[in-house]
């Protein structure tokens, strides 16, 4: 088996071929855009001219913006659909391709759903500060998910003990999961704090949903809380 790296990030591409390399191992590394479905077309080919066919695929490509929701750009919601999102229909949603895998009686595929905790020095989370759940080391996430797919486990959630965790968040109301989650990382985009609107654009919020409101033909009311959690710079869910 010869591992196959393909990355958007030229120079991260490099270090990973050249790491490998100097374990002794054989290693091809190809530049990728996996948001871009021709790109994945194109490079699916030429892999499986160069290589053969993929016997194992690690999909782990991921963007985060950093940034509250009502502070993030038009182009980095659109790159992170394309990279978190969009890309997985190039390349495979699990429980839906393990549902058809098994509609069609397919042998020896399988598949793995990998959901860790924030990791260190992967340049997305390295500013975020978790205040009871330590952030994880790369290297033992990678041991992690190796253990996982060799084991064959649906789904790999490191650290272990956060299953307990999903598992009261549907027993508790929402006020409680919110208010621990808040606490629990309290600066989950600490270099892009939210910027509250002025007060013109405060005013043009409300007279925009009194518009809606009565374009409707009053049958929508307007809703205060949620004009006022637009003026005061909170997220809006």
């Amino acid at each position: 088996m010869t591992p196959t790296h393909i990355s958007k990030d030229h120079k991260g591409l490099d270090d990973s071929v050249k790491l490998i390399q100097s374990l002794g191992g054989l290693c091809k590394g190809y530049k990728v855009d996996i948001s871009n479905k021709e790109e994945v077309y194109k490079f699916a080919k030429i892999i499986q001219e160069d290589i053969g066919d993929v016997t194992l695929l690690f999909n782990n490509a991921g963007v985060v913006s950093g940034r509250a929701l009502l502070d993030t750009p038009d182009h980095l919601i659109e790159r992170s659909f394309s990279v978190n999102v969009l890309a997985h229909f190039w390349v495979g949603f699990d429980e839906a391709l393990r549902l058809e895998l098994e509609h069609l009686r397919a042998q020896g595929v399988f598949t793995t759903v990998i959901c860790p905790y924030f990791i260190q020095s992967t340049g997305m989370f390295d500013d975020v500060n978790s205040r009871w759940v330590p952030t994880l080391d790369s290297n033992d996430v990678a041991d992690k998910i190796i253990e996982g797919v060799q084991k064959n486990e649906k789904y790999v959630i490191i650290p272990g003990y956060l299953r307990l965790m999903l598992a009261i968040k549907w027993v508790f109301p929402w006020g409680c999961n919110s208010g621990f989650l808040r606490r629990l990382v309290p600066d989950a985009a600490p270099q892009h704090s939210m910027t509250s609107l002025s007060n013109a654009e405060c005013d043009s919020t409300k007279e925009m949903a009194n518009t809606f409101a009565s374009d409707n033909n009053n049958t929508t009311k307007s809703s205060p809380l949620l004009v006022h959690r637009q003026c005061t710079g909170e997220r809006v869910l």
